[in-house]
């Protein structure tokens, strides 16, 4: 019928957005990877929102207590996205497993050939990898190297966002070999728009990890050649 009162045979069941609360509107899918290009003062709210939430109630931070090649979290291991054998684990996105760290594709890609290399146990950032993980993220990084150059004629930029986080993600981006400049001049951009503190590590310093005081959070992009990039928050 084409009568005026006549009614749709299927609805669907969608809410208007002019209806739904702030809180609705705010709250983040479960299991959402951050964003990447969070600016510094959305990463202060988010921080604050984050106090609420279980995933992030990490607590004060332990100063003397971890070492490095140590660094397990214990309070939050059984809710973790991360962990491998947490049943919150989305293993779709499993790409290959090694015996310390595991590949996995990024659910907030920046591009469909975004990976990232995660411990298959709970580590919360590079400086309290074993030396065993560190092996096998120098192994996993260096085939992600040679797959970029023969598929995509593209080199490699790894980064890592140690800042309110409780398990370790290392971001692997392939970046065209003409455009790894203006990717550099990014990165020196953003640190001075902030007013960040950034420090530049040549590939051949093993000791990159001591630039970083304990228990500051940072962001340190790598190069191909494995210069980086360390950012201080």
């Amino acid at each position: 019928s084409s009568g005026i009162n006549a009614e749709w045979p299927l609805r669907p069941g969608i809410t208007p957005m002019k209806h739904l609360s702030d809180e609705l509107l705010r709250k983040q899918p479960v299991e959402t990877s951050e964003n990447p290009y969070i600016t510094l003062e959305q990463e202060k709210h988010a921080a604050e929102d984050r106090k609420s939430q279980h995933f992030y109630a990490i607590g004060d931070k332990r100063k003397g207590e971890e070492g490095r090649g140590g660094g397990e979290k214990k309070n939050d291991k059984s809710s973790c996205w991360f962990c491998l054998k947490s049943p919150n684990v989305e293993k779709h996105l499993i790409v290959t497993v090694g015996t310390h760290m595991y590949l996995a594709l990024a659910k907030g890609a920046l591009r469909t050939d975004h990976i990232m290399i995660i411990p298959t146990s709970h580590v919360k950032c590079q400086q309290f990898l074993s030396p065993d993980q560190h092996q096998e993220v120098s192994t996993f990084k260096k085939a992600l190297c040679k797959m970029n150059r023969s598929l995509h004629k593209a080199t490699t930029v790894f980064f890592e966002r140690s800042v309110s986080t409780s398990h370790l993600q290392i971001h692997c981006i392939p970046v065209p070999k003409g455009r790894i400049n203006d990717v550099k001049d990014a990165f020196y951009d953003f640190a001075e728009k902030y007013k960040l503190e950034i420090q530049e590590v040549p590939g051949d310093d093993p000791d990159w990890m001591d630039v970083i005081p304990a228990s500051t959070d940072y962001f340190v992009a790598e190069m191909e050649n494995e210069d980086k990039l360390i950012f201080l928050c």
